[in-house]
């Protein structure tokens, strides 16, 4: 089976192809994205999960 491709088709994938690759503004979102973090906060490696969790804050 083969197919014919006429210039028309051609122009026409082409223009579709650039079209999507042209620059869109980007959308805000609505309400801000919440991020969850597990850190230690008690024995051995407690300092370094409260550093984690201030550096992840500010």
């Amino acid at each position: 089976m083969t197919a014919k491709l006429d210039r028309r088709t051609f122009l026409a994938g082409t223009a579709l192809a650039a079209a999507a690759t042209l620059p869109r503004p980007a959308r805000a979102q609505a309400k801000p994205v919440r991020i969850g973090l597990l850190t230690v906060k008690t024995g051995p490696l407690a300092q370094g999960g409260i550093q984690m969790e201030q550096g992840t804050i500010r």
